[in-house]
């Protein structure tokens, strides 16, 4: 499987890790001993669990391609060759002496176990630390098996991050409160109350149409200031409020569908809380950039597939599974 953009060990395998578990491709780690091979690999199992295991855990975003297009082959092609190429970069990291020692993958697996998304996975038995181990293992392969050779200066460190420092600038970010009906009438019951002070938490309880948050009076929570799955209009009535304010009313309509009128609703907000945007220093972050600059100085991740590519035109694989026999070919 090739996933493109995890470019770093320490930050970027936790994005890889993620991936796999949202297609549902988390590596099996399952024991050969006493099961059935779908594939060998110069020698080396795949076993007919760890397929299966995968199979039943595949999702819809392993259909898609980069470019956000349908992928055309099969849940179970895409299972199979994701298997693959994990022993195929394994192998060729192995043989060049390019492995993760077991204490390189005890302190990375600590540091992804931090992680909220890993914490759930874990309680919940999505997944076990054997798996996490596996994952670590082939995607710290895959990094070394690219930055080999390659070195960086702390003047190339700073370029990177200078480069990228939208990467790691967290937006300004707002609590608010809302109150929306799709009424003129309510609407003008609304600011009467407002104006009478009455508090927009309880004006909220009593009209807002928004099922969600009605019975909290109103409280959407904190978002991101750059939130694009908020309305413009609503963000830019927002930007200059201090705290504690309230927007006037905001109309937003939408469409209800074809050869039908839009729908009105009328918004307004209370901002609550506000967050100014800020940068992560790069003396916090110092490791994982060196390790994201190496990797764009070594060419990307494209070079260490090569070398996996090129380390399977020399392998031997051979497909018990019917129908799957196209996928020992030599790539």
């Amino acid at each position: 499987m090739r996933v493109r953009g995890c470019r770093d060990l320490a930050v970027k395998t936790r994005l890889f890790l993620m991936i796999l578990l949202a297609c549902g491709l988390t590596g099996s780690h399952a024991s050969a001993q006493g099961e059935k091979a779908a594939a060998l690999v110069n020698g080396e199992i795949i076993t007919e669990g760890e397929f299966f295991d995968r199979l039943q855990r595949i999702r819809g975003q392993a259909f898609l391609a980069p470019n956000s297009q349908l992928r055309p082959e099969t849940a179970g092609q895409i299972v199979l060759e994701a298997l693959l190429f994990e022993k195929l970069t394994l192998q060729a990291a192995g043989k060049a002496n390019l492995l993760l020692t077991d204490a390189e993958v005890a302190t990375e697996l600590e540091t992804v176990k931090k992680q909220p998304q890993v914490i759930n996975g874990l309680a919940t038995h999505a997944f076990t630390e054997d798996q996490i181990k596996y994952d670590l293992r082939v995607q710290g392969a895959r990094f070394n098996l690219t930055s080999a050779g390659a070195k960086v200066t702390p003047e190339d460190v700073e370029k990177y991050y200078q480069a990228h420092i939208a990467d790691y600038t967290i937006p300004e970010r707002w609590g608010l409160s809302l109150i929306r009906t799709g009424s003129i009438e309510t609407l003008a019951k609304i600011d009467t109350d407002l104006k009478a002070g009455k508090s927009f938490a309880e004006t909220a309880k009593l009209y807002s149409d928004d099922v969600a948050t009605k019975a909290n009076g109103g409280d959407i929570g904190i978002i991101f200031s750059t939130d694009t799955r908020v309305p413009a209009v609503l963000r830019d009535a927002v930007r200059p409020l201090k705290l504690g304010q309230i927007t006037q009313p905001i109309k937003i309509e939408q469409d209800a569908g074809p050869g039908k009128p839009k729908v009105a609703s009328w918004w307004r907000l209370l901002l609550k809380s506000k967050e100014p945007a800020s940068v992560r220093p790069l003396n916090e972050i110092k490791t994982g950039i060196e390790r994201l600059a190496l990797i764009e100085k070594a060419g990307g991740y494209q070079v260490g597939d090569k070398k996996v590519a090129d380390f399977r035109l020399t392998s031997v694989i051979k497909i018990n599974l019917p129908g799957y026999e196209s996928l020992a070919s030599k790539k």
